[in-house]
């Protein structure tokens, strides 16, 4: 479980322009799965960089404030707050949370689904005629 120390530099992580500006521009064209892509994986990779770190993620003696890197194979539990601090600050700059954006990939993915269908049961229909 994060400390407020960790939890206040994820935040402050996840309000840099190019996670915002990504995000609203995913959130825009309603491209969901890339959106919770970039949230769980694509925003948390460059922390096991930790020579890269900014100051607000290191300790007093320089140090990874967040030694797993929120790697989930090293700490499910770090990777876990990592991502529901990110969604926090998603739902607070752009108004969705990561339950709305379930939902809209799980109505993609059954559209999708009858799509195939619809097209599978065509082509045997053309096929036996």
């Amino acid at each position: 479980m994060f400390s407020d120390k960790q939890k206040d530099a994820i935040r402050q992580w996840y309000r840099r322009p190019e996670v915002i500006d990504e995000a609203r521009r995913l959130v825009d064209t309603k491209q969901w799965e890339e959106l919770e892509e970039l949230i769980h994986m694509h925003a948390l990779m460059p922390l096991r960089r930790f020579s890269e770190l900014p100051d607000y993620l290191k300790n007093e003696k320089g140090e990874p404030l967040i030694p797993s890197g929120c790697a989930p194979h090293k700490s499910q539990d770090d990777w876990n707050d990592a991502l529901e601090t990110g969604w926090e600050v998603i739902e607070e700059a752009l108004g969705v949370n990561q339950r709305e954006v379930n939902r809209a990939i799980k109505e993609n993915e059954d559209r999708n689904w009858e799509e195939f269908i619809k097209r599978a049961d065509q082509r045997k229909r053309e096929r036996q005629s």
